[in-house]
């Protein structure tokens, strides 16, 4: 996922009434440990029918995945065609944000709920030093770089 896409995602959850906020915030902390420790986490937005609590301000990641089976926590069935239109489709992503990062949803959230990246971001400011230890520990990618 891209930053920008998680200041959509991030806005939505903020306007969620604050008990599925608190509920949400919740699953995504947990899905941040559970992605550290190297482990599979269940999507934080899939709710108890199998839905998308976000499916309109999806991320790409999300939008390129299609399945023939009904998601159940396990990963789609996808064509290989479609996997590599994606990943340039991805590039392209990351050339729009180029001031921004791309990671894991739960890891770009959290560098968006800190205030002072945040507001970097916004100004359209990149000082990857200031999240270096974080980003390689997780694996965040600075998008100019992939332009």
């Amino acid at each position: 996922m891209i930053t920008l896409e998680g200041l959509i995602i991030r806005k939505r959850i903020n306007d969620f009434a604050e008990p599925l906020k608190k509920e949400v915030k919740k699953k995504i902390a947990k899905n941040r440990k559970l992605k550290e420790r190297q482990q599979i986490a269940q999507c934080s937005f899939l709710k108890k029918d199998k839905t998308c609590l976000i499916y309109d301000v999806r991320p790409f990641s999300c939008r390129q995945l299609y399945s023939l089976r009904e998601c159940d926590g396990h990963g789609p069935t996808v064509h290989r065609k479609a996997v590599d239109l994606a990943k340039n489709t991805v590039k392209k992503l990351q050339q729009l944000d180029c001031t921004g990062y791309s990671g894991h949803i739960s890891f770009i959230l959290y560098l968006l709920d800190k205030p002072d990246f945040r507001k970097l971001y916004l100004a359209e400011g990149l000082d990857p030093g200031k999240i270096m230890d974080f980003g390689k520990s997780h694996g965040i990618i600075i998008n100019y770089s992939q332009t």
